[in-house]
């Protein structure tokens, strides 16, 4: 008998309707005729025209804020971001966010217990760096690698877990190595079988041993799990998303995902950008995926790695079509921090720019202020401020190329870039020309 069976039954547009599991049996699945799923099992899902979760037909959403849901209710504060939690169970979660909406604290009341306090940071790219419990000593620290997590200290249990991927560009973890400290086993490599949208389904060791296994809900939500080693970690859920226990939350890089309503907790960063629903993850985790919080795309081969199409909003250059569409608030056609102009160091320093959303839209704001150097240096063009622009663009195309984890699909290349270079990617469209005497 093999270890790991899965099968997959899609209808005649591609959506999956149907898994088989070794484990966990038969799974249907039903879809309206927008993809947004209605029926996961003995799960069944509604929603108003707005795409937001609803229990009743008859209900109606405010702002696309869901307030109640199975027991569940939220609320939220004037800047959008769910700001208080109440579980069935009576447990009251409060949530404290920083000036640019990240999550950096939250109060935990339990019915009959002490109050819990967790505290989140991050680093400058808005990644997160550690989680503590206020006065204990369980501090969790995260090493990234661009927007992949590579490696997690637990500093209470004295355990290093390390992450591998399928691929540089995939979110679809394949292996992890721990190390522990003061143990009688002090390594250990566990192998990720994954389903068909890279959600973690069992571990095996090297020896092919099953270790865990488990799942999921119709959003993601870790269901059932079994786990046959002692101490074994296993915190991912959809692709780049990390299950917070104390919580429940997963944190999904610029955002937090609630699973038990298929939502996002804030606002998203990049507007309307990622769609007319601000909370919206996708219509379903069936197909979709949304590694960043920012914006869902289809994962069609199941590894987002061979997925050749938009990331973010963005389009990989192609240079006959000359095609790149916006992506964060620096990467496009005149797309100057959220502004259709071209960049001035003095509306930068006033803050009249919004900020870069990631480490691409930052690669895409260096490039942005070195044109306006090469402007500034060479008023007149010529072959001076041409030769000036190209290393703009090798910067931005090494940039780009570096962030893997940001581009998707076809590699950016040099000669790509030079076929926009006349659609004003913050260029001129003649920077050999030269001033008239």
């Amino acid at each position: 008998m093999p270890l790991v069976q899965r099968s997959y039954e899609y209808d005649l547009v591609g959506n999956l309707i149907q898994t088989q599991d070794k484990r966990f049996g038969t799974t249907n699945y039903r879809y309206d005729k927008l993809g947004q799923i209605q029926l996961a099992g003995q799960e069944l899902f509604r929603f108003d025209p707005a795409h937001n979760i609803i229990e009743r037909e008859s209900e109606r959403i405010q702002n696309n804020q869901v307030t109640a849901y199975q027991g569940i209710t939220y609320r939220y504060d004037e800047f959008g971001n769910l700001s208080q939690r109440t579980l069935p169970n009576g447990e009251v979660q409060s949530y404290r966010y920083n000036a640019k909406d990240k999550l950096v604290e939250v109060t935990i009341q339990k019915p009959n217990q002490a109050i819990e306090t967790w505290q989140y940071q991050y680093d400058v790219l808005g990644r997160r760096i550690s989680k503590r419990l206020e006065n204990q000593e369980n501090l969790q620290e995260f090493i990234w690698d661009g927007s992949h997590l590579v490696q997690e200290i637990d500093h209470k249990t004295n355990r290093t877990y390390c992450y591998i991927y399928s691929h540089p560009n995939s979110y679809e973890p394949l292996a992890q190595l721990v190390f522990a400290k003061n143990s009688k086993n002090p390594t250990a490599c566990y192998y990720y079988h994954n389903d068909q949208i890279g959600v973690p389904r069992e571990l095996t060791d090297e020896n092919g041993k099953l270790c865990w296994y488990g799942d999921y809900t119709g959003w993601g939500k870790l269901k059932n799990e079994y786990a046959l080693v002692e101490n074994i970690h296993q915190p991912f859920r959809l692709q780049n998303q990390y299950a917070d226990d104390e919580t429940g939350l997963h944190y999904n890089f610029f955002r937090y995902y609630e699973p038990n309503i298929g939502r996002f907790t804030q606002l998203d960063p990049i507007g309307l950008a990622g769609g007319e629903n601000l909370y919206r993850f996708a219509p379903n985790v069936n197909e979709w995926v949304d590694p960043l919080g920012l914006f869902e795309y289809v994962d069609e081969y199941g590894d987002s790695y061979y997925y050749n199409a938009s990331f973010a909003g963005l389009k990989i250059l192609n240079s006959e079509k000359k095609e790149f569409a916006y992506h964060g608030n620096w990467c496009g056609p005149g797309w100057t921090g959220g502004k259709h102009e071209s960049y001035s160091k003095g509306n930068d320093n006033n803050g009249y720019y919004k900020n870069p959303v990631g480490l691409l839209d930052s690669a895409c704001k260096a490039h942005d202020i070195c044109y306006a150097q090469c402007r500034k240096e060479h008023p007149c063009g010529g072959v001076n401020k041409k030769s000036c622009m190209d290393k703009c663009d090798d910067g931005l195309v090494a940039s780009a190329n570096e962030i893997k984890s940001d581009t998707r699909g076809t590699p950016l290349t040099r000669s790509a870039l030079s076929g926009i270079i006349s659609l004003n990617l913050g260029g001129d469209s003649n920077p050999e020309a030269s001033c008239r005497r």
